[in-house]
């Protein structure tokens, strides 16, 4: 279908509801744009270079794309900054940087407390940590006992990281520019684990504003 010199493709699902829709239609995009869609919708800073699955959703919703997942994973698998930031570091270097930064950034800046309160993350069970502790004398208080990860709210903190590295360049003092858009990112998600809704939708009860698509 031609609407105003666009190619468009009619919205035909079962579980179709006009509520959803601000335009019962897909915008078609033809192969030659496809790399700008996915740039925008993938490398900008409201893309967030997130994984496949969540700009697969995010692009469903506004453009019709023929073969698109496949075409997205071969993007996103070429994409330099997700296979580099994509990796994580081992779990020694991690419980390291743990420990670097309690004793640097919080004893030395606040002096060694009493009790410290933490999660079950497996950084603060380890056995650096809990040596560090017993010799400092400081009593580790464990909230949410064997609830550890299942809270939503650790998922959106970990989208968000995620997120930010890899718009990080140099040393990453510049990562306050970037919190924003990150946070706008995950905010208008709509997921699967909160019943399809996004976060905007389930704090101020309305569909959050549209980013990509909503121009023609």
């Amino acid at each position: 279908m031609i609407i105003n010199d666009l190619l468009v493709r009619l919205i035909v699902r079962k579980d179709y509801d006009p509520k959803e829709y601000d335009k019962p239609f897909w915008l078609v995009i033809t192969e030659n744009c496809e790399p700008a869609v996915f740039h925008i919708c993938h490398d900008s800073l409201l893309g967030g270079h997130q994984k496949w699955k969540r700009t697969c959703v995010m692009i469903a919703d506004h453009f019709y794309i023929v073969n698109l997942a496949a075409k997205l994973k071969r993007y996103i698998e070429a994409c330099s900054i997700c296979q580099t930031v994509g990796h994580k570091p081992a779990k020694e270097s991690l419980i390291q940087l743990v420990s670097e930064a309690l004793i640097q950034q919080v004893f030395c800046v606040f002096t060694i407390p009493k009790m410290l309160c933490v999660d079950q993350d497996t950084k603060f069970t380890a056995s650096m940590i809990q040596n560090i502790m017993a010799r400092l004398k400081i009593k580790m208080h464990v909230i949410s006992p064997m609830n550890h990860g299942s809270l939503k709210a650790e998922w959106q903190i970990q989208t968000i990281q995620t997120i930010l590295v890899k718009q990080l360049t140099r040393k990453g003092q510049d990562w306050p520019f970037y919190v924003a858009a990150a946070q706008c990112a995950t905010n208008t998600f709509a997921s699967t684990a909160l019943g399809g809704f996004s976060l905007h939708e389930l704090v101020f009860l309305r569909k959050p504003p549209k980013f990509f698509g909503g121009g023609f």
